[in-house]
């Protein structure tokens, strides 16, 4: 097999045996294309199809064609047909088929039901929930996405990691709860961790007070830099949530992080005052907030 080295552009032919993973450009055929005789030869550049061929190995490249189809999410694998157009509706679903392994009927005249049934296919075979991270402003509601443009800059990975981020710092607890639901349970502390202190920052005192019920979850209370949710609520002056958070026992105002500071040293030097005197009316605060013993 012939394939084209996208970082060299050159032609390399490979035995059965040694064909990688390659991508294969699917377009319409139009005046002044490269032929397989022209690749090699300086007059390739000057055909107007050779744009078209550098334009594929640029996106070819970028999005990490030669790594396992499989660690890339529904979601990312959409993007990549968001800004194709197609003559037929039924084609932009169609063409889809194969890099999500799936096999359904050709009904041309279909319109756009084609990709709602694609989309139901992959749920038929698939649990990556990324499927859902899409969106439209004139969708017709429900789960699915009206076309592949829906989930144009999807970069969500197959743990839902992005969408669990994107809907604690939104607040949306229905999303949150969902996705640590589906969570894997080698990653689901991991997870919870990263949603409350994003729910702390955004402000979102409905959500962080049902994760911090949570048996499984309340003890998640510090992040990889032994930062609690008190101190990165009063890096963003997130005052209801200080509050709400200093009426619980469960976490110490004067808890340090890695680098032996605050969450009123974080108050103080972004300038949120009234965040600084909540936390100092708690009466356990030391005024020592500085992580080398300064005030």
């Amino acid at each position: 097999m012939r394939l084209v080295n996208t970082q060299t552009i050159q032609l390399e032919f490979l035995n059965d045996d040694d064909v990688p993973d390659y991508a294969i450009l699917s377009h319409t055929w139009e005046q002044e294309e490269v032929l397989f005789h022209d690749m090699g030869r300086d007059t390739a550049k000057s055909k107007k199809g050779y744009a078209k061929l550098e334009s594929c190995y640029r996106v070819t490249r970028e999005n990490g064609f030669d790594e396992e189809l499989e660690t890339t999410s529904i979601a990312q694998r959409m993007s990549w047909a968001a800004d194709r157009v197609t003559t037929r509706k039924e084609d932009g679903a169609y063409s889809l088929m194969g890099i999500f392994g799936i096999n359904m009927p050709l009904l041309y005249g279909e319109g756009d039901k084609a990709f709602y049934r694609l989309q139901e296919e992959i749920m038929r075979v698939s649990d990556d929930h990324s499927l859902f991270a899409w969106k439209a402003i004139a969708a017709r509601g429900g789960l699915l996405a009206p076309t592949p443009a829906a989930f144009r800059g999807s970069v969500v990975d197959r743990n839902g990691l992005l969408l669990l981020a994107e809907a604690a710092s939104a607040g949306d607890s229905g999303s949150v709860w969902f996705l640590l639901a589906q969570a894997p349970s080698g990653t689901m502390h991991d997870q919870a961790r990263s949603a409350i202190w994003l729910a702390a920052r955004g402000g979102h005192e409905r959500l962080i007070s049902q994760l911090l019920a949570r048996r499984d979850i309340s003890t998640l209370i510090t992040d990889s830099e032994g930062r609690a949710a008190l101190s990165h609520a009063a890096e963003c002056g997130q005052e209801a949530i200080i509050r709400f958070i200093l009426s619980s026992a469960r976490i110490h105002p004067n808890t340090r992080d890695i680098h032996r500071l605050t969450a009123l040293w974080y108050a103080v030097y972004h300038g949120h005052t009234s965040c600084a005197k909540l936390l100092l009316q708690k009466g356990l605060v030391s005024g020592n907030v500085g992580g080398s013993g300064n005030t």
